[in-house]
């Protein structure tokens, strides 16, 4: 390489170190704004006029059940004492929505299809099933369509309900009654 063309290239690179530190010290140095394409956001969604919205603390509910004896039953389809609960509904608007109902979906029993079975496993009970009951004690069959719809308030709606263990077979078998169920919400 010529002496002349090294001694350009060293310039340009005096000439680049040096000018970091003269335009740190110019204090009126005019601030640069670059802007660059970055690309598109899509945003999807609809605008509804909601029925209402269920209350945070009965999205996921535990009802405890308490102990229950063989002697409470008389016989099969019988069911031992009601323990009620309750499904919360906030925000209910009432200009469009006027009802609901609420239908129960899980693994039904063997013995009796309107029931809950029992989650199977070590010392499960078996010959019991879980049934569900709204306010006026009418029977709620699992996985089927809801039956009745309550009228709503503007606000805020408590719906009621009881479950009651109900005997399925002849022979009862002690342990562990534990079940599970999703409830869906039907507006009209």
């Amino acid at each position: 390489m010529s002496a002349c063309r090294l001694s350009v290239w060293v310039g340009l690179l005096i000439a680049l170190f040096e000018m970091p530190a003269y335009c740190a010290s110019q204090e009126h140095w005019p601030h640069v704004i670059v802007n660059l394409p970055g690309g598109r956001v899509n945003l999807f969604a609809a605008v509804v006029d909601s029925g209402c919205l269920v209350s945070v603390s009965n999205s996921d509910r535990t009802v405890e059940m308490g102990e229950v004896t063989s002697h409470q039953f008389s016989g099969v389809g019988s069911d031992a004492r009601a323990v009620p609960f309750f499904i919360q509904l906030d925000e209910c608007s009432g200009s469009v929505i006027q009802s609901v109902a609420v239908a129960f979906n899980g693994v039904m029993n063997e013995q009796d299809l309107q029931v809950l079975a029992i989650t199977p496993g070590l010392n499960a009970a078996e010959g019991i099933g879980l049934a569900i009951f709204n306010a006026d004690n009418i029977l709620l069959p699992v996985n089927m369509p809801p039956l009745q719809y309550t009228r709503l308030n503007k606000g805020i709606n408590t719906l009621s309900f009881f479950a009651k263990y109900r005997l399925t077979k002849k022979v009862l078998v002690p342990g562990v009654a534990d079940t599970w169920a999703e409830f869906t919400l039907t507006y009209q």
